[in-house]
C-alpha cells in the first residue's frame, strides 16, 4: 500500500522566472515518438509549483495520484510539466536522464505502508562501490531554536562613548516678581469704527395708497384629488369579426425538378410533398379567402404557379381561383380574387414547377381568412 508518494524535478536553467503545473497525462505515449506536437493533453492539475532559481531540486506531492494508478493501472499515462495557466511566460529547462553535464533525472519517491507482520532480519550484504556523489538536496526545513547558553564572563569596561544628543527642552521656570509701573504712554490712534447698532423702533404707518393695477396671473396649482369613479356604462354593440392569416416559407435549393408539389399553408417547410401524396391543413370554421399574396427573395429560379387548394379530404384537393404566377424576374405576385371556405375542409398550397430550378430560392406567402 502506498504511503507516501512524491515527485522531484531538477532545475537546470531558468530562462523566465515563474511557475509551473504538473497534471497528469489523459493519454498513453511513447518515449521514442512523442513530440511537441503530438503530446497528451495534460489532465486536472495536480500541483503548483513556484520556479525562481536554478540549480535546484522542487517536490511535488503527487500521493493520490500514484495511489489511484496503483488501483487503476490503466490510467497510468505518467505526469506532464507545463507553464503555469497563471504564468504563462514562464520558461525553465529540467533535467532528464539523458542530461551528460549534470544527469539529475526526475525520480519518483514512493513510500510504502507495512501490510503484514515484519520478517526476521537478513544478513547483512557486502558492502557496495561507494557511488559518485550526488547533488545537494533540497533544504530541509529549520530546526526548533536550542536553549539559551550559559552568561558568559562580564567583559572589562569599554572605552568612553561620543557624547549623546541634546537632551530636549526643560519646563519652563516660574514667572518672576512684577516690576514697577511705567510712565504713561503717548495716545495711540483712533480704533476702528463699532458695529451698527440696533434698529429703532417702527414708525406710525402712513396713510392707504391708491390701489396698483392687477398684477400678472399666478402659476397654475397643483391637480386636485382624483374624483370618485362613476357608474360604468352600457356595453357598445359587438365589432366586425377579424381577420386571420396564412402565413407560410418554402425553401427550394438548385437543381429541383419540374413538377407539382403539395404543401402546408403555414410554417416553413424545405421541401415541397409530392403530389400522389398531398398535405393539408383541415379549417377548424367557414372563412372568406383571399388577399393571396407571394414573394421571393432572389430572381432567375424556375417558372412556377401557387394555386390555393380546398377538398373534403387531402386526397380529393381542388384548385380554386386564388392563384399567383411567379416568374424567375419578379420577387413579389398577388391575386385579386376569393372564394369561400366551409369548416373541417382541407387546405394546401399547390407549387407548378415548369423547369429544373437553377437557383437556391425562398418563398413567402400570406392569406387572409375572413
Amino acid at each position: 500500500m502506498v504511503s507516501k508518494a512524491v515527485l522531484y524535478l531538477y532545475v537546470n536553467r531558468v530562462n523566465v522566472a515563474g511557475a509551473a503545473d504538473v497534471a497528469t497525462a489523459t493519454s498513453a505515449w511513447a518515449e521514442t515518438t512523442v513530440t511537441g506536437a503530438s503530446a497528451p493533453v495534460p489532465g486536472a492539475v495536480i500541483a503548483t509549483v513556484p520556479v525562481t532559481a536554478a540549480g535546484q531540486w522542487i517536490a511535488v506531492d503527487v500521493t493520490n495520484t500514484v495511489k489511484n494508478w496503483v488501483d487503476f493501472p490503466a490510467t497510468n499515462n505518467g505526469f506532464t510539466i507545463a507553464a503555469s495557466v497563471g504564468a504563462p511566460t514562464t520558461a525553465l529547462v529540467l533535467d532528464s536522464k539523458e542530461s551528460t553535464a549534470t544527469s539529475n533525472a526526475a525520480l519518483l519517491d514512493v513510500t510504502l505502508a507495512s501490510s503484514g507482520a515484519q520478517g526476521p532480519t537478513g544478513p547483512t550484504g557486502a558492502a557496495g562501490a561507494t557511488g559518485s556523489t550526488g547533488p545537494a538536496g533540497p533544504t530541509g526545513l529549520q530546526g526548533a531554536a536550542g536553549a539559551t547558553g550559559a552568561a558568559g564572563p562580564t567583559g572589562s569596561p569599554g572605552s568612553t562613548g561620543p557624547a549623546g544628543p541634546t537632551g530636549l527642552q526643560g519646563s519652563a521656570g516660574p514667572t518672576g516678581a512684577a516690576g514697577p509701573t511705567g510712565s504713561p504712554g503717548s495716545t495711540g490712534p483712533a480704533g476702528p469704527t463699532g458695529l451698527q447698532g440696533a434698529a429703532g423702533p417702527t414708525g406710525a404707518a402712513g396713510p392707504t395708497g391708491s390701489p396698483g393695477s392687477t398684477g400678472p396671473a399666478g402659476p397654475t396649482g397643483l391637480q386636485g384629488l382624483q374624483g370618485i369613479p362613476g357608474n360604468q356604462g352600457p356595453i357598445g354593440p359587438t365589432g366586425p369579426a377579424g381577420s386571420n392569416y396564412f402565413l407560410g416559407k418554402l425553401s427550394r435549393t438548385s437543381g429541383g425538378a419540374a413538377g407539382i408539389n403539395f404543401v402546408y399553408p403555414i410554417g416553413t417547410q424545405s421541401i415541397a410533398n409530392a403530389a400522389t401524396a398531398p398535405v393539408a391543413m383541415r379549417l377548424p370554421a367557414s372563412c372568406t379567402l383571399g388577399d393571396f399574396k407571394v414573394s421571393s427573395d432572389v430572381t432567375g429560379y424556375a417558372n412556377r404557379t401557387f394555386t390555393v387548394m380546398l377538398g373534403s379530404s387531402p386526397g380529393a384537393l381542388s384548385a380554386t381561383s386564388l392563384a399567383v404566377s411567379m416568374n424567375g424576374g419578379v420577387t413579389f405576385g398577388s391575386s385579386a380574387a376569393s372564394t369561400g371556405a366551409a369548416t373541417d375542409q382541407y387546405i394546401a398550397i399547390r407549387d407548378d414547377v415548369t423547369a429544373t430550378n437553377t437557383v437556391a430560392v425562398h418563398f413567402y406567402w400570406s392569406l387572409r381568412c375572413q
